[in-house]
């Protein structure tokens, strides 16, 4: 169980700004491309899961808490940097449960992906 947490991490390797600080946009993107290549490289179905249910169960409760305002939260700074890493994930999962032939995975990787974005489709 360890070793799936860790790996939903992002790569501590890449410093996150000090609480209250944005940082910048390029070091927010390394740091999030890094956490999509970890997830490319791993055959681990545990770990992929893990990894898709946390980001999908985040992204969709602060949809519902905050609405719009759930894009000025991210150090990203917009909607449109934060779906790329939120699709980047997506496509990573979806790829991955289809070469590992995990089906009931990518059966709700596709549903809950066609929730996401409906929800952060724009009005």
């Amino acid at each position: 169980m360890l070793a799936i947490v860790q790996g939903c991490t992002d790569d501590e390797a890449y410093s996150k700004p000090p609480e209250g600080e944005r940082g910048s946009i390029a070091d927010w993107r390394t740091r999030k491309q890094a956490y999509v290549e970890h997830l490319e490289r791993t055959n681990d179905v545990g770990l992929l899961r893990m990894s898709c249910a946390d980001k999908l169960h985040n992204i969709l409760l602060d949809l519902h808490e905050l609405g719009d305002a759930l894009w000025a939260r991210f150090r990203a700074s917009n909607r449109s940097n934060v779906l790329w890493y939120y699709r980047s994930l997506h496509a990573v999962c979806k790829a991955k449960a289809g070469a590992l032939g995990d089906q009931g995975f990518l059966g709700t990787s596709r549903a809950d992906a066609m929730s996401v974005r409906a929800k952060s489709s724009p009005t």
